[in-house]
């Protein structure tokens, strides 16, 4: 339900967002969760349609 309250936001708050979301799966790969890291790029394409910056998380 994460996603929906920040989808639910304004959309000019894309860099917080993209922030948020860095900081989300760099703590889920540090901890060697690929699972939730997974998830959370799958969060990110239901809030976000901006490719270039979901395919800065893929390769984060």
């Amino acid at each position: 339900m994460e996603w929906l309250e920040i989808e639910l936001q304004k959309p000019d708050e894309l860099p917080e967002l993209l922030k948020y979301y860095k900081m989300k799966i760099s703590k889920a790969l540090d901890s060697n969760d690929f699972t939730a890291a997974k998830k959370a790029i799958s969060d990110f394409k239901k809030v976000s349609l901006d490719r270039e910056n979901l395919i800065d998380l893929m390769i984060l």
